[in-house]
């Protein structure tokens, strides 16, 4: 019976906190996202939190933590060095696509905010919170 009740949560709602930021490429953060869709069951929830690009970029350059840029990586891709000499990715998004990838994978967003907006003390993120429809709708143009 307690596995069934916690089944059923973890089917209903999913958590990813900063997680997207460490994949690699669109296409895969959006395998991801439809993944997640695809489990959830309808009117299942799901919440992200992702650096927010403009912010990052400004407590880097406060920090004066260097990073590298590449011709090979995505807009908002970043490789930040670290003491070791090895470098650790990050993808750092702007408002608008994070709202439209979670849109493509099949989401309602019923919450789209910044940390700082929302009284966090960690002002660089940007939260949603996504619903799979209770059904899906096939829109006929």
């Amino acid at each position: 019976m307690l596995r069934s009740a916690v089944h059923r949560i973890v089917m209903a709602s999913a958590i990813r906190s900063q997680v997207l930021g460490n994949v690699p490429t669109r296409r895969r953060r959006l395998e991801i996202l439809e993944e997640s869709h695809r489990i959830l069951e309808p009117g299942g929830i799901i919440s992200l939190s992702v650096h927010d690009l403009e912010k990052t970029m400004r407590l880097i350059d406060i920090a004066g933590d260097q990073y590298e840029e590449s011709e090979d990586l995505e807009p908002g891709d970043l490789l930040l060095a670290q003491a070791s000499g090895k470098s650790c990715y990050w993808h750092c998004f702007r408002m608008e696509e994070l709202r439209d990838i979670c849109a493509i994978a099949g989401f309602t967003i019923l919450l789209l905010s910044t940390s700082d907006e929302m009284g966090q003390d960690y002002d660089n993120l940007i939260i949603v919170v996504c619903q799979k429809p209770l059904c899906n709708v096939e829109v006929i143009g």
